[in-house]
């Protein structure tokens, strides 16, 4: 299911800087085929001259009201995925980033946005889906090989969602070394042929000396704290922009402050694989289902002497009405009993 909407909107880039992630993609090579994708395109309105310790301070807080006093409108696209949990995830395209553009070599915005589409589609499916796609990436030199465009670049890919109201890379690459080669042609430009990224482990050095010139060897095998914060940055770039498309102020971050039900190892391993749609840790989690934001919340109280009560309820964010209510008593350190509760049964649309 596809869904087409034209919205006013406008923000204030800011930028924070955090780098490390999730673990990162291993594969030779992907090839690529045309593919539709969700895309909203943003008319750039940043500051790439913020430090990194200003860039920290300003994204921290995504507020949906600076985009109130713009008149330019996007083009959003939604696209339902097929993922277990049923969630629908959304691209956000950043039209000329000026913080994109901070590679070290100058391309046109063509290219630019090509190579942005790029690390979408090479990380598509490789993760843990979120709520929203993002992605960094820096361009530091092409080749041309036989009418291709080849691009050497470093990137940083992530799948963003809300934890305990925080919007929080919750999957995802650190900074992994590509090389692109694109076809170019006048009706469909640059068109995404080859996406190669090094072998892990062992070969690591050796492969990525065969893929980028001894000149970028450097750069690529030491990668610094400089080229981790401004990949940050960008995903980030990404994470406020969505905050404001959909009217959510919010902490952005690498992860959100967690404390973890304190039951027999045995007893969490069991209660996990039978409620596994919940948070693992004592807060929420929010997914968006048939259009409809729910958050998914662990709480639990403890009795003491192995007595212990897990709840798990699940209700819609915007009116707070439970779907979903179940209760776990642990006695003497096992699971004695559970019951549940649906109040309301969802259809598919």
């Amino acid at each position: 299911m596809k869904k087409f909407c034209k919205i006013p909107i406008g923000f204030m880039l800011a930028a924070l800087v955090l780098s490390g992630c999730s673990a990162g993609k291993s594969a030779d090579s992907v090839e690529t085929a045309d593919k539709e994708t969700s895309k909203m395109a943003i008319a750039n309105n940043s500051d790439s001259s913020a430090t990194p310790k200003e860039e920290s301070s300003a994204i921290d807080e995504g507020t949906a009201s600076e985009s109130d006093n713009s008149d330019e409108s996007v083009i959003i696209e939604v696209t339902d995925s097929n993922s277990l949990s049923s969630t629908e995830s959304f691209r956000i395209k950043i039209a000329n980033n000026s913080v994109a553009s901070q590679s070290a070599k100058n391309i046109d915005a063509e290219l630019d946005s090509a190579v942005g589409e790029a690390v979408f589609t090479g990380n598509e499916g490789t993760y843990l889906e979120g709520e929203l796609q993002t992605e960094g990436h820096i361009v530091l030199d092409t080749s041309s090989v036989g009418g291709d465009t080849v691009v050497y670049a470093l990137t940083m890919y992530g799948e963003y969602g809300f934890e305990n109201d925080t919007f929080v890379k919750v999957a995802g690459s650190g900074t992994i070394p590509v090389v692109m080669t694109f076809g170019y042609s006048k009706d469909s430009g640059y068109q995404l042929k080859n996406y190669s990224v090094p072998t892990d482990g062992s070969g690591y050095v050796q492969s990525i000396k065969d893929m980028f010139p001894q000149s970028l060897y450097n750069r690529v095998l030491s990668i610094s704290e400089s080229d981790s914060n401004n990949l940050t940055s960008q995903e980030r770039t990404y994470a406020k922009a969505y905050l404001n498309k959909i009217g959510r102020s919010a902490r952005i971050a690498e992860n959100a402050e967690k404390e973890y039900v304190d039951v027999d190892a045995e007893v969490s391993n069991e209660v996990s694989k039978r409620y596994w749609e919940y948070p693992s840790w004592i807060g929420t989690q929010e997914k968006i289902e048939n259009n409809v934001r729910y958050v998914y919340e662990t709480q639990w109280k403890n009795y003491g002497g192995g007595d212990s009560m897990i709840y798990f309820t699940k209700y819609v964010y915007d009116t707070g009405e439970i779907i979903k209510s179940i209760n776990v008593y642990i006695e003497d350190d096992k699971i004695a009993s559970s019951e549940e509760k649906v109040t309301k049964i969802i259809g598919n649309k």
